[in-house]
């Protein structure tokens, strides 16, 4: 049995498309988009409040949530707002 040898080639390569996944991740973890982005990009706002303010700390324990759905609309469209009781838990 021969043991093959990569090629330098595909070391470089592989070496280069590692550089930019790394480098990919870093970028998409130190975004961040404000709810003024998501007006001005017309994207819908989700928005759940613990009740007390309470964090969540446990994936176990549910604790009583209530939740605002805000719907901008566009030019042919009235927007929505929709509200509600929820339960929420972490994970993760």
């Amino acid at each position: 049995m021969q043991i093959r040898r990569l090629s330098i080639r595909f070391c470089i390569l592989f070496s280069l498309f590692s550089l930019f996944a790394a480098f990919s991740a870093f970028i998409s973890f130190s975004v961040s988009i404000s709810l003024d982005d998501c007006e001005r990009l017309n994207l819908p706002v989700l928005i759940i409040e613990t009740e007390g303010t309470k964090k969540i700390k446990s994936r176990e324990k549910y604790l009583d949530a209530s939740y605002t759905l805000i719907s901008k609309g566009d030019e042919n469209t009235i927007g929505t707002t929709k509200t509600g009781k929820a339960k929420i838990r972490g994970r993760g």
